[in-house]
């Protein structure tokens, strides 16, 4: 805008320049033509001569400004041109700047997305490490307690089980002597009711028995067989002598029936039994 101004300007004084020298020509003319024209020539003629010049020299003076003019407004363009020119250049290399700054910062963002993800990624790792350690050192506590549980449960087990074992050997032994001393009672008691009968049985025989002095100083063993009451089912000799041990038969079936304990064991003791008689002065 300055320069089309100055442009303007110079344009003035140049045609305010043409117009003085112009003026200054005619004048510088018309001194001595004046006396020449206002001696040889009409007024009239001078007159039609001067303005020609004048319009010449207008017409060349116009064809100068507008040539002027049209130089200037071709500069004027040209330097619009080269501000628009470098105005887009500046705009472009704006554009280009911003877009570099907003590409960098955008890879600048991205990489500090990287790093603030790998960052969170690893401190995620690192919980999670942490985590499983303690998970582990957790399992790894409750294994061993659990373990101890059950060596202790297994520990109070055996102890219970050696106790027991212990308290049932104590128990079957208690009972085993126990068990042998009423065994030996019961056969102490069933030896001695089967003397104690069996020394009524033989009492009961003799008390049948006849015979005379010849027997004395010799036996007889016989066998008896009785049942359950006492009744004598069955008699047979083993050895001895034959008189006495015809007098014992004789005298066996007279009793018919012998007394019997009610004890079971004791009576089955006494169903089958060897006697040996010596009959003594």
């Amino acid at each position: 805008m300055t320069g089309l101004n100055s442009a303007l300007l110079k344009s003035a004084a140049l045609h305010s320049g043409l117009l003085v020298l112009l003026a200054l020509s005619v004048e510088w003319q018309d001194e001595p033509q004046k006396t020449e024209l206002m001696i040889q020539q009409p007024v009239i003629q001078a007159v039609a001569i001067d303005a020609a010049v004048v319009e010449a020299q207008q017409q060349r003076i116009e064809a100068q400004q507008q040539a002027a003019a049209r130089a200037e407004q071709q500069r004027q363009a040209e330097i619009t041109r080269q501000q628009q020119e470098a105005k887009r250049k500046r705009d472009e290399a704006a554009r280009e700047k911003k877009r570099k700054l907003d590409e960098k910062r955008k890879k600048e963002a991205e990489q500090k997305k990287r790093e603030e993800d790998a960052r969170k990624a690893e401190e995620q790792r690192k919980k999670d490490e942490s985590l499983k350690k303690q998970q582990e050192e957790q399992a790894r506590k409750q294994r061993e307690a659990d373990d101890k549980k059950r060596r202790e449960e297994e520990q109070r087990r055996k102890e219970e089980q050696a106790r027991l074992e212990q308290q049932r050997q104590l128990e079957a032994e208690r009972r085993a002597q126990e068990e042998a001393v009423a065994r030996a009672a019961r056969q102490q008691f069933v030896l001695t009711e089967k003397e104690k009968y069996t020394a009524k049985i033989q009492a009961a025989i003799q008390s049948y028995m006849i015979g005379d002095n010849s027997m004395y100083g010799r036996s007889c063993k016989v066998r008896i067989r009785l049942a359950s009451t006492g009744f004598v089912t069955d008699f047979s000799v083993i050895q001895g002598d034959n008189a006495l041990c015809s007098a014992l038969k004789s005298a066996v079936y007279k009793v018919v029936e012998f007394e019997m304990p009610s004890d079971p064991e004791v009576n089955r003791e006494l169903r089958d039994i060897t006697l040996t008689f010596s009959p003594r002065q």
